[in-house]
Protein backbone atom coordinates (compact mmCIF):
# COMPACT_ATOMS: atom_id res chain seq x y z
CA UNK A 1 0.00 0.00 0.00
CA UNK A 2 2.71 2.46 1.03
CA UNK A 3 4.89 1.36 -1.88
CA UNK A 4 2.04 1.88 -4.36
CA UNK A 5 1.31 5.38 -3.08
CA UNK A 6 5.00 6.31 -3.12
CA UNK A 7 5.42 4.97 -6.61
CA UNK A 8 2.39 6.98 -7.76
CA UNK A 9 3.54 10.23 -6.18
CA UNK A 10 7.07 10.10 -7.41
CA UNK A 11 6.56 9.00 -10.96
CA UNK A 12 7.44 12.12 -12.89
CA UNK A 13 4.15 12.68 -14.70
CA UNK A 14 1.97 11.88 -11.66
CA UNK A 15 4.11 14.04 -9.40
CA UNK A 16 3.57 17.05 -11.63
CA UNK A 17 -0.18 16.32 -11.76
CA UNK A 18 -0.41 16.10 -7.95
CA UNK A 19 1.59 19.29 -7.40
CA UNK A 20 -0.56 21.12 -9.95
CA UNK A 21 -3.76 19.84 -8.34
CA UNK A 22 -2.71 20.87 -4.85
CA UNK A 23 -1.56 24.24 -6.13
CA UNK A 24 -4.96 24.81 -7.73
CA UNK A 25 -6.76 23.75 -4.54
CA UNK A 26 -4.60 26.06 -2.43
CA UNK A 27 -5.21 28.95 -4.80
CA UNK A 28 -8.97 28.40 -4.59
CA UNK A 29 -8.85 28.20 -0.78
CA UNK A 30 -6.78 31.37 -0.53
CA UNK A 31 -8.98 33.13 -3.06
CA UNK A 32 -12.16 32.15 -1.21
CA UNK A 33 -10.71 33.30 2.13
CA UNK A 34 -9.71 36.64 0.64
CA UNK A 35 -13.01 37.17 -1.12
CA UNK A 36 -15.19 35.97 1.75
CA UNK A 37 -15.16 39.50 3.11
CA UNK A 38 -15.00 41.25 -0.26
CA UNK A 39 -17.89 43.57 -1.21
CA UNK A 40 -20.62 41.45 -2.70
CA UNK A 41 -24.32 40.93 -3.41
CA UNK A 42 -26.23 39.37 -0.51
CA UNK A 43 -29.00 37.75 -2.58
CA UNK A 44 -27.85 34.11 -2.43
CA UNK A 45 -27.16 34.11 1.31
CA UNK A 46 -30.39 35.84 2.25
CA UNK A 47 -32.59 33.69 0.00
CA UNK A 48 -30.97 30.51 1.32
CA UNK A 49 -31.59 31.60 4.90
CA UNK A 50 -35.24 32.44 4.23
CA UNK A 51 -35.94 29.23 2.31
CA UNK A 52 -34.18 27.03 4.88
CA UNK A 53 -36.01 28.73 7.76
CA UNK A 54 -39.40 28.06 6.12
CA UNK A 55 -38.55 24.61 4.76
CA UNK A 56 -38.99 25.72 1.15
CA UNK A 57 -35.59 24.93 -0.33
CA UNK A 58 -37.37 23.07 -3.13
CA UNK A 59 -38.71 26.39 -4.44
CA UNK A 60 -35.32 27.36 -5.82
CA UNK A 61 -34.91 24.06 -7.67
CA UNK A 62 -38.34 24.46 -9.22
CA UNK A 63 -37.54 28.03 -10.18
CA UNK A 64 -34.35 27.00 -12.00
CA UNK A 65 -36.29 24.51 -14.10
CA UNK A 66 -38.79 27.21 -14.99
CA UNK A 67 -36.26 29.82 -16.11
CA UNK A 68 -34.39 27.22 -18.15
CA UNK A 69 -37.45 27.19 -20.40
CA UNK A 70 -37.60 31.00 -20.50
CA UNK A 71 -33.94 31.28 -21.48
CA UNK A 72 -34.48 29.51 -24.80
CA UNK A 73 -37.68 31.41 -25.68
CA UNK A 74 -36.71 34.29 -27.91
CA UNK A 75 -38.07 37.65 -26.78
CA UNK A 76 -38.09 41.06 -28.39
CA UNK A 77 -40.09 43.52 -30.43
CA UNK A 78 -41.89 45.35 -27.63
CA UNK A 79 -40.10 47.38 -25.00
CA UNK A 80 -41.24 46.58 -21.47
CA UNK A 81 -41.67 49.67 -19.29
CA UNK A 82 -41.68 49.14 -15.54
CA UNK A 83 -42.50 51.70 -12.80
CA UNK A 84 -40.03 52.23 -9.97
CA UNK A 85 -40.04 54.16 -6.71
CA UNK A 86 -36.87 55.06 -4.82
CA UNK A 87 -37.15 55.01 -1.02
CA UNK A 88 -34.27 56.98 0.52
CA UNK A 89 -33.83 55.74 4.09
CA UNK A 90 -31.87 58.28 6.13
CA UNK A 91 -31.15 59.10 9.75
CA UNK A 92 -32.00 62.79 9.72
CA UNK A 93 -29.07 64.09 7.67
CA UNK A 94 -29.69 67.23 5.58
CA UNK A 95 -30.62 66.49 1.97
CA UNK A 96 -27.47 65.93 -0.03
CA UNK A 97 -25.45 64.53 2.86
CA UNK A 98 -24.70 60.94 3.81
CA UNK A 99 -27.51 58.50 3.10
CA UNK A 100 -30.00 61.34 2.49
CA UNK A 101 -28.61 61.87 -0.98
CA UNK A 102 -29.54 64.62 -3.41
CA UNK A 103 -32.19 64.01 -6.07
CA UNK A 104 -29.57 64.68 -8.74
CA UNK A 105 -27.66 61.58 -7.62
CA UNK A 106 -30.84 59.50 -7.86
CA UNK A 107 -31.52 60.78 -11.36
CA UNK A 108 -27.95 60.01 -12.33
CA UNK A 109 -28.54 56.44 -11.16
CA UNK A 110 -31.92 56.30 -12.90
CA UNK A 111 -30.44 57.34 -16.23
CA UNK A 112 -27.50 54.93 -16.01
CA UNK A 113 -29.88 52.07 -15.18
CA UNK A 114 -31.83 52.72 -18.37
CA UNK A 115 -28.69 53.17 -20.46
CA UNK A 116 -27.22 49.85 -19.35
CA UNK A 117 -30.46 47.95 -19.91
CA UNK A 118 -30.77 49.55 -23.36
CA UNK A 119 -27.15 48.61 -24.24
CA UNK A 120 -26.36 52.28 -24.71
CA UNK A 121 -23.55 52.32 -22.16
CA UNK A 122 -20.55 54.22 -23.51
CA UNK A 123 -18.12 51.43 -22.52
CA UNK A 124 -19.86 48.64 -24.45
CA UNK A 125 -16.98 48.73 -26.94
CA UNK A 126 -14.82 47.05 -24.27
CA UNK A 127 -16.71 43.76 -24.63
CA UNK A 128 -14.30 41.11 -25.97
CA UNK A 129 -15.06 40.13 -29.57
CA UNK A 130 -15.69 36.56 -28.38
CA UNK A 131 -18.83 37.75 -26.53
CA UNK A 132 -19.94 40.76 -28.57
CA UNK A 133 -22.39 38.71 -30.66
CA UNK A 134 -24.49 37.76 -27.61
CA UNK A 135 -24.51 41.22 -25.94
CA UNK A 136 -27.94 42.81 -26.33
CA UNK A 137 -30.36 45.62 -25.66
CA UNK A 138 -32.68 44.01 -23.11
CA UNK A 139 -35.66 46.01 -24.41
CA UNK A 140 -36.53 46.84 -20.80
CA UNK A 141 -36.82 50.40 -19.53
CA UNK A 142 -37.84 51.96 -16.23
CA UNK A 143 -40.02 54.96 -15.49
CA UNK A 144 -40.23 56.93 -12.27
CA UNK A 145 -43.64 56.61 -10.69
CA UNK A 146 -45.62 59.82 -11.07
CA UNK A 147 -48.70 58.56 -9.23
CA UNK A 148 -48.55 57.13 -5.71
CA UNK A 149 -50.69 54.43 -4.11
CA UNK A 150 -53.36 56.97 -3.19
CA UNK A 151 -53.60 58.40 -6.69
CA UNK A 152 -51.66 61.53 -5.77
CA UNK A 153 -48.81 63.08 -7.75
CA UNK A 154 -45.33 61.97 -6.74
CA UNK A 155 -41.77 62.39 -7.94
CA UNK A 156 -41.06 58.68 -7.45
CA UNK A 157 -38.33 59.64 -4.96
CA UNK A 158 -39.51 59.31 -1.36
CA UNK A 159 -37.54 60.13 1.80
CA UNK A 160 -38.06 58.28 5.09
CA UNK A 161 -36.32 59.17 8.34
CA UNK A 162 -35.67 55.95 10.25
CA UNK A 163 -33.48 54.87 13.19
CA UNK A 164 -29.94 53.72 12.54
CA UNK A 165 -29.85 50.38 10.74
CA UNK A 166 -28.15 47.79 12.91
CA UNK A 167 -28.92 44.65 10.93
CA UNK A 168 -30.35 43.24 7.71
CA UNK A 169 -33.21 41.95 9.86
CA UNK A 170 -34.18 45.56 10.65
CA UNK A 171 -34.38 46.30 6.93
CA UNK A 172 -36.51 43.22 6.27
CA UNK A 173 -38.82 43.37 9.27
CA UNK A 174 -39.16 47.09 9.94
CA UNK A 175 -38.11 49.32 7.04
CA UNK A 176 -39.72 47.33 4.22
CA UNK A 177 -43.15 46.75 5.83
CA UNK A 178 -43.40 50.40 6.90
CA UNK A 179 -42.42 51.96 3.59
CA UNK A 180 -43.17 49.50 0.78
CA UNK A 181 -45.59 50.49 -1.99
CA UNK A 182 -47.72 47.78 -3.60
CA UNK A 183 -45.08 45.35 -4.95
CA UNK A 184 -47.46 44.14 -7.64
CA UNK A 185 -47.49 47.64 -9.15
CA UNK A 186 -44.15 49.24 -8.26
CA UNK A 187 -40.52 48.14 -8.17
CA UNK A 188 -39.54 49.27 -4.67
CA UNK A 189 -35.88 50.30 -4.41
CA UNK A 190 -34.62 51.04 -0.89
CA UNK A 191 -31.40 53.04 -0.59
CA UNK A 192 -29.92 52.45 2.85
CA UNK A 193 -26.81 52.80 4.96
CA UNK A 194 -25.89 49.11 5.10
CA UNK A 195 -25.05 47.69 8.55
CA UNK A 196 -22.22 45.78 6.86
CA UNK A 197 -20.32 47.71 4.19
CA UNK A 198 -19.28 44.44 2.51
CA UNK A 199 -22.91 44.04 1.41
CA UNK A 200 -23.54 46.18 -1.68
CA UNK A 201 -27.17 45.22 -2.23
CA UNK A 202 -29.64 42.38 -2.66
CA UNK A 203 -32.94 41.46 -4.27
CA UNK A 204 -35.11 38.37 -3.98
CA UNK A 205 -35.67 36.29 -7.08
CA UNK A 206 -39.35 36.16 -8.16
CA UNK A 207 -39.98 32.80 -6.51
CA UNK A 208 -43.25 31.91 -4.77
CA UNK A 209 -42.21 32.75 -1.17
CA UNK A 210 -41.07 36.27 -2.10
CA UNK A 211 -43.08 37.38 -5.13
CA UNK A 212 -45.45 40.21 -4.17
CA UNK A 213 -44.58 39.78 -0.48
CA UNK A 214 -43.72 42.42 2.13
CA UNK A 215 -40.00 41.92 1.38
CA UNK A 216 -40.24 42.01 -2.44
CA UNK A 217 -37.97 44.69 -3.91
CA UNK A 218 -34.36 45.82 -4.14
CA UNK A 219 -32.03 47.08 -1.41
CA UNK A 220 -28.93 49.10 -2.35
CA UNK A 221 -26.15 50.63 -0.29
CA UNK A 222 -26.13 54.43 -0.48
CA UNK A 223 -22.41 54.13 -1.26
CA UNK A 224 -23.22 52.40 -4.57
CA UNK A 225 -25.76 54.81 -6.04
CA UNK A 226 -24.89 56.83 -9.14
CA UNK A 227 -21.54 57.74 -10.62
CA UNK A 228 -19.25 58.17 -7.61
CA UNK A 229 -15.89 56.82 -8.86
CA UNK A 230 -14.43 54.32 -11.31
CA UNK A 231 -15.66 51.35 -9.29
CA UNK A 232 -19.10 52.86 -8.59
CA UNK A 233 -20.98 53.71 -11.79
CA UNK A 234 -24.47 52.68 -10.67
CA UNK A 235 -24.14 49.06 -11.74
CA UNK A 236 -24.94 47.55 -8.37
CA UNK A 237 -28.56 48.46 -9.11
CA UNK A 238 -28.22 47.01 -12.62
CA UNK A 239 -27.00 43.75 -11.05
CA UNK A 240 -29.76 43.64 -8.42
CA UNK A 241 -32.42 44.54 -10.98
CA UNK A 242 -31.23 41.49 -12.89
CA UNK A 243 -32.00 39.36 -9.82
CA UNK A 244 -35.36 41.06 -9.31
CA UNK A 245 -36.23 40.21 -12.93
CA UNK A 246 -35.21 36.61 -12.48
CA UNK A 247 -31.59 36.01 -13.48
CA UNK A 248 -29.02 34.28 -11.29
CA UNK A 249 -25.36 34.94 -10.70
CA UNK A 250 -23.16 33.56 -13.47
CA UNK A 251 -22.01 30.73 -11.18
CA UNK A 252 -25.56 29.87 -10.09
CA UNK A 253 -26.21 29.70 -6.34
CA UNK A 254 -23.17 27.69 -5.27
CA UNK A 255 -19.57 28.64 -5.87
CA UNK A 256 -16.93 26.04 -6.64
CA UNK A 257 -19.02 23.76 -8.88
CA UNK A 258 -18.79 23.98 -12.68
CA UNK A 259 -22.02 21.99 -12.99
CA UNK A 260 -23.93 24.61 -10.96
CA UNK A 261 -24.67 27.56 -13.26
CA UNK A 262 -27.33 30.12 -14.16
CA UNK A 263 -29.34 27.88 -16.54
CA UNK A 264 -28.37 30.03 -19.54
CA UNK A 265 -26.47 28.59 -22.50
CA UNK A 266 -24.84 31.82 -23.72
CA UNK A 267 -23.20 32.62 -20.37
CA UNK A 268 -20.33 30.11 -20.03
CA UNK A 269 -20.04 28.14 -16.78
CA UNK A 270 -17.73 29.79 -14.25
CA UNK A 271 -16.41 28.29 -11.02
CA UNK A 272 -16.72 31.36 -8.79
CA UNK A 273 -17.01 35.15 -8.94
CA UNK A 274 -14.21 37.41 -10.09
CA UNK A 275 -13.37 40.61 -8.24
CA UNK A 276 -11.59 43.80 -9.23
CA UNK A 277 -10.82 44.15 -12.93
CA UNK A 278 -9.36 40.93 -14.35
CA UNK A 279 -7.35 40.75 -17.55
CA UNK A 280 -9.07 38.93 -20.41
CA UNK A 281 -9.16 35.98 -20.96
CA UNK A 282 -9.69 33.94 -17.78
CA UNK A 283 -10.63 30.23 -17.60
CA UNK A 284 -12.13 28.10 -14.81
CA UNK A 285 -14.59 25.59 -16.29
CA UNK A 286 -12.98 24.71 -19.61
CA UNK A 287 -14.07 27.84 -21.47
CA UNK A 288 -13.42 31.57 -21.41
CA UNK A 289 -15.23 33.23 -18.50
CA UNK A 290 -17.67 36.09 -19.14
CA UNK A 291 -16.61 38.03 -16.05
CA UNK A 292 -17.59 41.36 -17.67
CA UNK A 293 -21.30 40.43 -17.44
CA UNK A 294 -23.50 42.54 -15.14
CA UNK A 295 -24.33 39.45 -13.07
CA UNK A 296 -20.77 39.05 -11.81
CA UNK A 297 -18.82 40.81 -9.05
CA UNK A 298 -16.14 42.74 -10.96
CA UNK A 299 -15.77 46.50 -10.55
CA UNK A 300 -18.39 48.66 -12.24
CA UNK A 301 -15.89 49.94 -14.80
CA UNK A 302 -15.21 46.37 -15.95
CA UNK A 303 -18.78 45.11 -16.50
CA UNK A 304 -20.61 46.00 -19.69
CA UNK A 305 -23.29 43.54 -20.84
CA UNK A 306 -26.34 41.31 -20.59
CA UNK A 307 -26.79 38.39 -23.00
CA UNK A 308 -29.67 37.21 -25.17
CA UNK A 309 -30.40 34.36 -22.77
CA UNK A 310 -30.53 36.71 -19.79
CA UNK A 311 -32.83 39.02 -21.73
CA UNK A 312 -35.15 36.11 -22.54
CA UNK A 313 -35.44 35.15 -18.88
CA UNK A 314 -36.18 38.72 -17.79
CA UNK A 315 -38.93 39.04 -20.41
CA UNK A 316 -40.29 35.65 -19.39
CA UNK A 317 -40.56 36.89 -15.81
CA UNK A 318 -42.10 40.22 -16.91
CA UNK A 319 -44.72 38.41 -19.00
CA UNK A 320 -45.58 35.96 -16.22
CA UNK A 321 -44.59 36.42 -12.56
CA UNK A 322 -44.28 40.20 -12.81
CA UNK A 323 -46.88 40.90 -15.51
CA UNK A 324 -48.75 43.37 -13.27
CA UNK A 325 -45.80 45.80 -13.35
CA UNK A 326 -45.99 46.47 -17.07
CA UNK A 327 -49.78 46.47 -16.98
CA UNK A 328 -49.73 49.40 -14.53
CA UNK A 329 -46.76 51.31 -15.97
CA UNK A 330 -48.55 53.87 -18.14
CA UNK A 331 -51.05 54.78 -15.42
CA UNK A 332 -48.52 54.95 -12.59
CA UNK A 333 -45.88 56.78 -14.58
CA UNK A 334 -48.47 59.09 -16.16
CA UNK A 335 -46.58 58.61 -19.40
CA UNK A 336 -47.08 61.34 -21.94
CA UNK A 337 -45.12 59.01 -24.20
CA UNK A 338 -44.64 55.28 -24.19
CA UNK A 339 -41.74 53.50 -25.83
CA UNK A 340 -44.16 50.71 -26.66
CA UNK A 341 -45.50 52.84 -29.56
CA UNK A 342 -44.88 50.68 -32.63
CA UNK A 343 -47.28 51.83 -35.32
CA UNK A 344 -44.56 53.01 -37.71
CA UNK A 345 -42.42 50.15 -39.10
CA UNK A 346 -38.97 50.01 -37.50
CA UNK A 347 -37.23 49.89 -40.90
CA UNK A 348 -38.90 53.16 -41.93
CA UNK A 349 -36.72 55.25 -39.60
CA UNK A 350 -33.02 55.92 -39.20
CA UNK A 351 -31.72 57.60 -36.05
CA UNK A 352 -28.07 58.53 -35.48
CA UNK A 353 -25.69 59.07 -33.83
CA UNK A 354 -26.80 57.23 -30.74
CA UNK A 355 -25.38 58.19 -28.26
CA UNK A 356 -25.33 61.75 -29.56
CA UNK A 357 -23.62 64.93 -28.41
CA UNK A 358 -25.01 68.18 -29.88
CA UNK A 359 -27.42 66.87 -32.52
CA UNK A 360 -29.66 63.90 -33.21
CA UNK A 361 -30.38 63.13 -36.88
CA UNK A 362 -33.58 61.29 -37.83
CA UNK A 363 -34.59 60.28 -41.33
CA UNK A 364 -37.70 58.58 -42.70
CA UNK A 365 -38.18 56.37 -45.74
CA UNK A 366 -39.67 57.89 -48.91
CA UNK A 367 -43.23 56.99 -47.91
CA UNK A 368 -43.26 59.26 -44.87
CA UNK A 369 -42.77 62.84 -43.73
CA UNK A 370 -42.45 64.29 -40.24
CA UNK A 371 -45.29 66.43 -38.96
CA UNK A 372 -44.07 66.73 -35.34
CA UNK A 373 -41.64 65.44 -32.77
CA UNK A 374 -41.40 65.62 -28.98
CA UNK A 375 -38.46 64.82 -26.72
CA UNK A 376 -39.12 63.57 -23.19
CA UNK A 377 -36.97 62.49 -20.29
CA UNK A 378 -37.68 59.02 -18.96
CA UNK A 379 -39.99 60.34 -16.24
CA UNK A 380 -42.31 61.72 -18.95
CA UNK A 381 -41.39 65.42 -18.78
CA UNK A 382 -41.62 67.19 -22.16
CA UNK A 383 -38.31 68.93 -22.94
CA UNK A 384 -38.31 69.77 -26.67
CA UNK A 385 -41.24 70.10 -29.07
CA UNK A 386 -41.74 70.95 -32.74
CA UNK A 387 -45.18 70.47 -34.30
CA UNK A 388 -44.83 72.48 -37.53
CA UNK A 389 -42.94 70.13 -39.81
CA UNK A 390 -43.33 68.74 -43.32
CA UNK A 391 -40.07 67.06 -44.23
CA UNK A 392 -38.39 63.70 -44.56
CA UNK A 393 -35.43 64.29 -42.24
CA UNK A 394 -34.87 66.40 -39.13
CA UNK A 395 -32.02 67.46 -36.87
CA UNK A 396 -32.88 67.80 -33.19
CA UNK A 397 -30.57 70.06 -31.14
CA UNK A 398 -29.47 68.23 -27.99
CA UNK A 399 -26.69 70.44 -26.65
CA UNK A 400 -28.98 71.74 -23.88
CA UNK A 401 -29.77 68.25 -22.58
CA UNK A 402 -27.90 66.77 -19.65
CA UNK A 403 -26.14 63.45 -20.11
CA UNK A 404 -28.67 60.64 -19.88
CA UNK A 405 -31.36 58.65 -21.66
CA UNK A 406 -34.35 60.24 -23.45
CA UNK A 407 -37.26 59.34 -25.68
CA UNK A 408 -38.10 61.05 -28.99
CA UNK A 409 -41.66 60.55 -30.24
CA UNK A 410 -42.38 61.34 -33.88
CA UNK A 411 -45.68 61.71 -35.76
CA UNK A 412 -45.87 61.29 -39.54
CA UNK A 413 -48.11 62.74 -42.25
CA UNK A 414 -50.01 59.43 -42.26
CA UNK A 415 -50.89 59.70 -38.59
CA UNK A 416 -48.44 56.97 -37.61
CA UNK A 417 -46.06 57.35 -34.71
CA UNK A 418 -42.97 55.79 -33.20
CA UNK A 419 -40.99 56.35 -30.02
CA UNK A 420 -37.26 55.73 -29.85
CA UNK A 421 -34.77 55.94 -27.05
CA UNK A 422 -31.52 57.83 -27.39
CA UNK A 423 -28.68 58.81 -25.10
CA UNK A 424 -26.97 62.19 -24.77
CA UNK A 425 -23.27 61.92 -23.87
CA UNK A 426 -20.68 64.68 -24.06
Amino acid sequence: MIFNISSFLFSQRSYVRVIFSWTLVCQLIISNNINAQAPHCHTDELMSEHLAHTGQEHQLKQYKEEIKQYSSTRSGGVIAELPIVFHIIHNGEPIGQGSNMAESRIMEQFNSLNEDFAFLNSDRGNIPSQFSSVAVDTEIQFCLAQVDENGQATSGIIRHEMPSIGSISFIENTIKPQTQWDPDKYINIWIVRMPNQDILGYAFLPTAPFLGSAVDGIVISHLKIGNQNSTTLGRTLVHEMGHYLGILHLWGNNEGDCDEDDQISDTPAVLAPYYGCPAFPQFTCGSSDMFMNYMGYVNDNCMYMFTEGQKNIMHGIINNQRASLMANADALCNNAVSTTDLKLPEDAIDIHPNPCTDQLHIGLSADYQFTSYDVYDLSGVLLIQNDKLSQQSIIIPTESLQNGAYVVRILTNKGEFLSKRFVKLN
